[in-house]
């Protein structure tokens, strides 16, 4: 995931050196990981109302913060933070499914 997600930043931001890319993407996956954890916790919590509402506090925490961490380690404007936000997010998300997948396949097998 920091390779996969070193590179989607590279894509987004590239007037940067690709070291400073793998230093980002080593704090997000350090603050991400946890934060997609609670919600797998969070989702498996036996009520359904309370399962709704972990949920959004996570998700709406974790976007802030990701957008916290965007601004302040690239220096970006709001403006283009909460342009890159949505491809991060999307980003991050398809790759951890796609690992995901990846490794219930191989235990598969």
């Amino acid at each position: 995931m920091v390779a996969a997600f070193a590179l989607l930043n590279m894509a987004l931001h590239p007037r940067r050196q690709a070291i400073e890319h793998v230093v980002y993407s080593l704090y997000w996956n350090a603050s991400m990981v946890p934060a997609v954890l609670l919600l797998v916790l969070a989702a498996n919590l036996g009520s359904a109302l309370a399962s709704i509402v972990a949920l959004s506090i996570i998700g709406i925490a974790t976007q802030v913060f990701a957008a916290l961490q965007e601004r302040g380690f690239y220096g970006s404007s709001w403006l283009g933070t909460l342009l890159r936000l949505p491809v991060l997010l999307a980003g991050y998300g398809a790759g951890m499914t796609a690992i995901s997948v990846g490794l219930i396949w191989l235990g598969a097998h």
